[in-house]
């Protein structure tokens, strides 16, 4: 069982580069591909990318869970899939009906079927049970793509053209043409190919053990990662939870668009809020699961819940520390030294009081910067508000309690707003807009405020995190066995 527990972490670098090669080819294909064709026209090179991600990302499932027949089964069914969405759009058969197109957009797709095939061989109608999250991902797929910077308003692209990369990545694609090859847009790929197969190992370990969904989040100190799997866990979903908080803004503003501009049909409202009530809940399962990553990866490697696993969530500068991290890191073997690491040594000393003070400080020169330090009465009260909050967050658990239902009940108002947005068909360029200028980056700010204090939640109350592994029970049975290691003398 252990062995099957850490066999899918070894081959995830082969998924990695997979992604790699498949982006490079996705990235040669969109420089010279005549998107005037349509979607009447077989398009070879695209069908080389599907072909090379399933191929390789089921052999990975088969090899990790010595289920290749299954895996082979589930392949196949992808392909037939492949051929059979390319006639129905060539015959554009799901845009005469709109229940065919709902059915169509929801459950035929590559991701979900060929998975639920894969866990009935597999388990039978208890793997319907386990693998449904793979739905919810296959439904939010186009979210995560206009999460990237596909889109010309993405915050990424501003920040491309704002340091001049695109005359950087400016390609000539023929006598006095060029087209700017926009390289951020091809990070998805291997966020998402990635974030797949995490998702699919996770659904099979839960189907295993038959565990419930609230033990997915709690830490297995036992978990073993290698160094090159816990580098890509790292960047894989840090990529995934800027991909959904970016493109939970961007996706419905295409929807808007397209409606208001008279190309857009109206079942895609249910398609548009589905979509983001799934990314939504898929937001706070990444963010927990990676939560629940570090946890396991920073104790198996003695490194204190302090001002290191701060840097490492920081915004940019994290992404670049974490390698360091991954490079010094010495692993605990035993599952028991983890656990008094754990809850002996992890939670001593974590500087808790200092932190505060530099996240107010830093809050504070954000504040002077964004109002060019003519800051106004209102700035004032709000960074005032901002930073009372923050203090009762790191005093007390209950601010935690407090932040995270208030940012629930926000973000679910924001998506009241857009799916409101998206029934009177406004233009998304207009004032009244929910996607002005203004609204994009203080959206885009505090979902990422909101996932940072769920992430640094154990700097601040690491007692309320729950482990499968106790020190108790540890102690108990390393007692029991130096008990029965004692040799009594005989009695006479």
């Amino acid at each position: 069982m252990n062995e099957t527990r850490f066999s899918w972490l070894k081959v995830l670098p082969l998924i990695f580069l997979t992604a790699l090669v498949t982006a490079g080819i996705q990235m040669y294909h969109d420089l010279y591909y005549d998107f005037n064709a349509g979607a009447t026209q077989f398009d070879g090179l695209q069908f080389l990318v599907f072909l090379i991600k399933n191929a390789v990302l089921w052999a990975a499932i088969g090899l990790a869970f010595q289920a290749v027949k299954p895996a082979t089964i589930a392949l196949g069914v992808s392909l037939v899939m492949y051929f059979t969405d390319f006639f129905l759009n060539k015959y554009y058969i799901p845009e005469g009906s709109v229940v065919l197109t709902n059915l169509h957009a929801l459950f035929f797709n590559t991701e979900f079927l060929p998975a639920l095939v894969f866990a009935f061989i597999c388990f039978k109608k208890q793997g319907l049970r386990y693998f449904w999250p793979v739905w919810v991902f296959a439904v939010i797929t186009s979210l995560l793509f206009f999460g990237s910077a596909y889109l010309d308003r993405s915050p990424y692209n501003i920040l491309f053209r704002f340091i001049r990369l695109d005359d950087l990545f400016s390609v000539p694609t023929g006598e006095n043409t060029h087209r700017v090859l926009n390289v951020l847009t091809y990070v998805s790929h291997p966020a998402m190919q990635c974030g797949t197969y995490i998702l699919y190992a996770t659904c099979y370990m839960a189907a295993i053990n038959r565990s419930g969904w609230d033990q997915l989040f709690r830490i297995d100190l036992s978990n073993n990662y290698t160094k090159p799997a816990a580098l890509i866990i790292f960047y894989a979903l840090r990529f995934l939870i800027n991909l959904l908080i970016v493109g939970l803004f961007s996706h419905p503003a295409v929807f808007l668009f397209q409606k208001y501009e008279g190309h857009f049909n109206g079942h895609y409202v249910f398609i548009m809020i589905l979509g983001i009530v799934g990314a939504l809940a898929f937001l706070v399962a990444v963010t927990l699961y990676y939560r629940k990553f570090l946890l396991e990866y920073f104790s198996s490697n003695q490194i204190k819940i302090s001002w290191l696993y701060w840097i490492v969530n920081l915004p940019i500068v994290g992404m670049l520390a974490f390698p360091f991290v991954f490079l010094f890191a010495q692993t605990i073997s035993k599952v028991e030294d983890r656990t008094r690491f754990f809850y002996y040594e992890a939670q001593q000393e974590q500087k808790e009081g200092p932190i505060m003070f530099i996240m107010l400080l830093l809050s504070f020169i954000g504040m002077l910067i964004g109002e060019g330090l003519d800051v106004l009465y209102s700035s004032w009260t709000v960074w005032l508000i901002d930073s009372a909050i923050l203090v009762m967050y790191c005093v007390s658990v209950r601010g935690y309690y407090f932040l995270l239902g208030t940012g629930w009940v926000a973000m679910l108002l924001y998506s009241g707003i857009l799916a409101v947005s998206a029934l009177k068909g406004e233009n998304y360029f207009g004032s009244a807009s929910p996607f002005t200028s203004s609204n994009a980056p203080m959206w885009i700010t505090s979902a990422f405020t909101f996932v940072q204090f769920v992430v640094m939640l154990p700097i601040f109350h690491i007692e309320v995190i729950k482990t499968e592994q106790t020190p108790e029970v540890i102690d108990e049975a390393e007692g029991e066995a130096e008990m029965g290691s004692i040799e009594f003398p005989p009695t006479t």
